[in-house]
């Protein structure tokens, strides 16, 4: 009898921190053991290849020949192409190889990645996940109005945009830092939302942030630039060539009408905007780009985060601090108005999270997370005039700004008052500053002494948002005394005149003294969030595996001293694994709404989802080149009380009095007191319904190196309401017309998501995503 080998070891990834739960098989053998907590092992070998295989979820496999050898210490890598293993869906996580739902999902490395020189979130989500779209709808720094919409929009009411949930709890989207990013899912059909109810009809998106590890403190310090300019703004003409299309216009008019010669400038006029004789001249006959004069040649954005992780046996925590500034694209920095302040563009926002996890018991685990920012947001008086400007304002409008710090301006255009230059530089400033902090507190504990399986959350979120508004205004902005007019004689710029006397250039400069900023406002925000759940996680005859949730959320959000607005939440999911063949999901929300009256105020939206992997079938274990193949599909009914107002079902009525009364023309009231009806109340209205469908196949191939996945997806929605203010009615209704549920719209279309992942030199990795839809309204 041969003596057995015993070999140890320990297990880390590639920056040396333990992996617990890493499987050591002996290969060709049953034999096995896995990785304790410090992610260290013994196995036992007997007789057979002295070969060690180690396997770990999102890790490659590692074969190692351990003929006599007592010690063998492995390092780890990721695969990338298995790094998506694990899926985060709604209320927990799930295996890829189980999700019968359509769901996308990307790292936050990845995502910051691809998106080098992007400081927004928001903004790295176009072209990197499927079915979702960003639509930018602002280029102010710190305000980027950023709309997303999942699988187009299918609604007018509400903004149409997705739930967005950061670690649990509704929060936005463009105030967080990339570094703090984990992992980010995208929930698109009705199977992977109908545990957020009425909040998901359309879409989810998932944001976790980063948590702490068990291992040494790991600090990490990144700081990233950004070059930024404008690629291409239209071009236009100068006043030489605009005067000689004018006058070839006029030229063609003359047979029919005489009249036009008057308009006819000769070609000595236009030559002097171009070729002006001296800088005199050049003053009176400007010929301005007006983009070099506001537009700088580049910009720089800057993003500085430090994080430390790490851990020990009984805690673990990730920290962060990051700060950001966002430049300003428009020139007012070169414009010294000496007054003290500098009224242009800018944004800058601090950044700061701490998120510690303790393991109070081998069952019980309690999680702390604090974060939150501080962001001041600047621009001028008025963002609008400075824009149009570059598009609008002619060439030979007026000088932008004389030798002596006078400002140009021309009574007869129609931005007489409001020289972009001094929109820029000279009208104050509005500041937005906001300060938001986050608190989370998690409880976990597994309940194996009921029954085995079953385990307890508890989330507590309270969210508490600042926002300060305050204006600076200057009460010479406008240039009226450091500015130069323009004299015309017969169309023709004559002279240029100032305040205190004809062709002179000296001007009165306007008395300034710095005031306090004028606070215009101070909101603040509140928003608490709690749910209790109930999970059950267990797998019968190593076939059968059987996961259940049962949940209870409940939302409670203000602003200032408005009413409180309060949702709740009945929410439930099972789901069902045969062998990893087989899988099936059902879930659904119980939902109710205080938009709606008695007998339509709460519904149930249920899902159903299955799933086919035909990889694991038995007559396909022979073809080795294929490493996955599967078919799912989706069913459900989503609601959506995003549009229209509170109690839109009630009457309401205005108390009125003092109505002049007879004879007409006499000043006598009446003493009587009167109501009227102002809004006609619907009790019939009702929730937008919208039931949703989606057919989906993945392929993985070559050892994963190839993967393909394919969704044709469909959504009707009907009763989508239509608010009193889009009713016509005639003027003597008398009243505001009721709402009332009667649009449809509907969704077709197709994803389609390849992927390549290949190592050529220090790796290439290939995603091409097509997402094609359409909408009707019906």
């Amino acid at each position: 009898m041969q003596a057995q080998e015993t070999i140890s070891g320990t297990v880390t990834d590639a920056s040396g921190i333990p992996l617990p739960g890493v499987s050591v098989i002996q290969k060709g053998t049953q034999r096995g053991a896995s990785t304790d907590f410090d992610g260290n092992y013994t196995i036992e070998l007997t007789n057979g290849d002295k070969i060690l295989v180690f396997s770990y979820i999102g890790f490659k496999t590692v074969e190692i020949p351990v003929s006599n050898k007592t010690t063998v210490n492995v390092g780890m890598e990721e695969d990338v192409a298995a790094l998506d293993e694990v899926v985060v869906i709604g209320y927990g996580t799930q295996k890829k190889e189980s999700v019968v739902g359509a769901i996308s999902q990307i790292k936050g490395e990845s995502l910051q990645e691809l998106n080098a020189g992007i400081t927004n979130v928001e903004e790295a989500l176009q072209g990197n996940l499927p079915g979702v779209t960003a639509i930018q709808g602002s280029g102010v720094p710190g305000r980027n109005d950023m709309q997303i919409f999942i699988r187009g929009q299918a609604s007018w009411n509400g903004s149409g945009q997705p739930l967005i949930l950061v670690d649990g709890a509704p929060r936005p989207i463009d105030n967080i830092d990339f570094n703090d990013i984990e992992n980010l899912s995208v929930l698109k059909d009705a199977s992977a939302t109908a545990v957020f109810g009425v909040q998901g009809a359309n879409g989810v998106i998932l944001i976790t942030t980063k948590r702490g590890q068990k291992g040494k403190a790991q600090l990490s310090l990144q700081v990233n630039t950004t070059s930024k300019f404008v690629s291409r703004l239209p071009e236009k003409l100068d006043v030489f060539d605009a005067i000689m299309e004018a006058n070839s216009s006029i030229l063609r008019e003359l047979p029919h009408r005489e009249e036009s010669w008057n308009r006819f400038r000769p070609i000595a006029v236009a030559d002097r905007f171009r070729n002006p004789a001296n800088e005199e001249e050049a003053l009176i006959f400007p010929n301005v780009d007006w983009r070099d004069v506001l537009v700088k040649d580049m910009a720089q954005d800057y993003r500085v985060n430090l994080s430390v992780r790490g851990g020990g046996n009984k805690a673990r925590y990730f920290g962060s601090l990051a700060y950001q500034t966002v430049s300003d694209i428009f020139d007012g920095d070169s414009f010294d108005n000496g007054k003290g302040y500098d009224s242009g563009f800018g944004y800058n926002r601090f950044n700061f999270r701490s998120n510690i996890d303790f393991d109070i018991t081998n069952t019980t685990q309690f999680s702390v997370r604090l974060g939150g920012f501080y962001g001041i947001q600047q621009s001028p008086g008025n963002l609008n005039l400075v824009t149009n400007a570059i598009y609008e304002l002619a060439p030979n409008a007026y000088t932008p700004i004389f030798p002596d710090g006078a400002y140009g301006r021309d009574d007869r255009d129609i931005f007489a008052n409001t020289n972009p230059l001094v929109t820029l530089t000279n009208t104050g400033y509005n500041t937005n500053s906001t300060f938001n902090i986050n608190t989370d507190f998690e409880l976990n504990q597994k309940l194996d002494f009921i029954t085995e399986g079953l385990s307890f959350q508890g989330r507590f979120s309270l969210d508490n948002q600042s926002v300060s508004r305050q204006d600076l205004n200057d009460p010479g902005g406008d240039g009226q005394e450091n500015v130069r007019y323009r004299i015309y004689n017969e169309d023709f710029v004559e002279r240029i005149e100032s305040p205190n006397g004809i062709n002179d250039f000296d001007f009165v400069p306007f008395p300034w003294t710095l005031g306090n900023p004028n606070i215009q406002d101070n909101t603040i925000r509140r928003n608490l969030l709690y749910d209790f759940s109930f999970n059950y996680n267990k797998t019968f005859a190593d076939k059968h595996e059987v996961t259940a949730l049962a949940l209870v959320r409940r939302q409670q959000r203000g602003t200032g001293n408005g009413f409180l607005v309060y949702r709740e939440d009945w929410v439930s999911r099972v789901t069902y694994n045969y062998d990893k063949r087989y899988f099936l999901d059902i879930s659904g929300a119980y939902n109710g709404s205080e938009k709606y009256g008695p007998g339509f105020r709460f519904e149930v939206f249920p899902a159903v989802a299955a799933g086919w992997t035909l990889s694991n079938e038995a007559f396909m274990s022979e073809v080795d080149w294929v490493n996955n193949l599967k078919i799912r599909g989706s069913y459900g009914l989503i609601g959506d009380d995003s549009g229209g107002n509170r109690f839109e079902y009630q009457r309401t009525w205005n108390i009125g009095g003092g109505a002049f009364i007879n004879p007409i023309g006499s000043n006598t009231r009446s003493p009587y007191v009167f109501f009227s009806e102002v809004n006609v109340g619907n009790p019939n209205l009702q929730w937008e319904t919208a039931v949703k469908y989606n057919i989906a196949a993945e392929v993985a191939l070559f050892n994963n190196s190839v993967t393909a996945e394919v969704d044709f997806f469909g959504e009707d929605r009907s009763d989508i309401l239509i608010p009193s203010s889009q009713r016509a009615v005639p003027e003597w209704f008398g009243a505001s017309p009721p709402a009332f549920n009667r649009g449809k719209v509907e969704v077709r279309g197709f994803e389609v998501v390849l992927g390549a992942n290949h190592t050529f030199g220090n790796g290439l990795n290939i995603l091409v995503t097509l997402t094609l839809l359409k909408q009707k309204i019906l």
